[in-house]
């Protein structure tokens, strides 16, 4: 579904480019990618309109500064199946038409801008150019009680991505965001086509504030560890981070997630909700083996809230719908 012939093409010349520190004929990358000379040179033009610093010359091509390159889908092997488009509505909604049309594949769908972001209770999320804007297809089968134990996943895989290759002290907080320094710099947004109780396919929504300007009281990357960052090998290892986790002995376990609650902040602290038309209060245990939240209040009676309200959207007949989780 990702990488046809001529995203393939260009994703081999990127590579090319990249081993070389000499400018390449087009005669010399056609022979060994198979294509024409012309053929090179409109793949060259393609790259350079995308935002590529392709430097031609009489003696060839070569690849200039690589800072601020965009997000696309031939920085991608075809196995990873991870595709970018420019600019879409959402990449929930982008996501959701693949996955009917390709139904059984996992993949993720990216996007350099989305013009109608969303986060929880269909709050606007502002997805400008510079951010990392994902979304994640799976198919993990199983009873819709445990999607939440996957946005839990997609929040952990991330922390924990900041804490080991970046070195930042990011935290998850219930039900979905991440933090570093109290600043929410990314959130996770999930969505299932459930037939009866069990789950047809999942799609994991991430955005990350990376490169570009966060909203007020929001954290972005490049702001904490002062440089523009690869949102490639962002992406790509958050992918292999949350298939890593959510395929792992841990997360099959039985029992309360021990990989979130070690990363959980507010553990301890009091906090209220307003649940059932009442404000409720307690103290935090943590999120229990649905993802719910754990509390114990006053008199030591323990209460476990779910994420949120319910939202059902009616597809293909009564037995097949769509469930956003916010």
């Amino acid at each position: 579904m990702v990488n046809e012939t001529g995203t393939a093409h260009k994703s081999r010349l990127l590579a090319l480019l990249r081993d070389s520190a000499l400018p390449i004929s087009g005669d010399s990358l056609g022979r060994q990618i198979g294509i024409s000379r012309v053929a090179i040179h409109k793949h060259m033009l393609s790259l350079k309109d995308h935002g590529y610093p392709i430097i031609s010359s009489r003696h060839g091509y070569m690849l200039g500064s690589e800072k601020n390159l965009p997000l696309t889908t031939w920085e991608f092997h075809p196995e990873e199946h991870i595709m970018v488009v420019q600019t879409t509505e959402s990449t929930m909604n982008e996501a959701r038409l693949r996955a009917e049309k390709h139904p059984g594949e996992d993949f993720t769908l990216a996007a350099e801008k989305q013009s109608v972001g969303r986060g929880r209770r269909n709050r606007p999320w502002d997805s400008p150019i510079g951010g990392l804007w994902a979304t994640r297809v799976i198919h993990p089968g199983g009873s819709a009680f445990r999607i939440q134990r996957y946005v839990l996943a997609a929040a952990a895989a991330l922390a924990r991505l900041l804490r080991d290759e970046w070195n930042i002290d990011a935290v998850v907080k219930w039900p979905n965001d991440i933090q570093v320094g109290k600043k929410k710099i990314a959130g996770i947004l999930a969505e299932a086509r459930i037939t009866g109780d069990r789950i047809d396919y999942l799609s994991l929504g991430l955005g990350l504030n990376v490169n570009n300007i966060a909203s007020p009281g929001a954290a972005a990357l490049k702001d904490i560890t002062g440089r523009e960052e690869d949102r490639r090998r962002l992406l790509r290892n958050w992918v292999a981070a949350l298939d890593l986790l959510r395929e792992s002995a841990e997360f099959a376990a039985d029992g309360d997630p021990t990989w979130w609650n070690s990363l959980m902040t507010g553990i301890g602290g009091k906090v209220s909700y307003f649940a059932g038309g009442q404000k409720i209060r307690g103290f935090v245990i943590g999120a229990d083996s649905l993802g719910r939240l754990r509390l114990t209040r006053t008199g030591g009676s323990e209460l476990r809230l779910s994420p949120g309200d319910v939202d059902d959207t009616q597809i293909e007949g009564h037995q097949k719908r769509i469930r956003v989780y916010q």
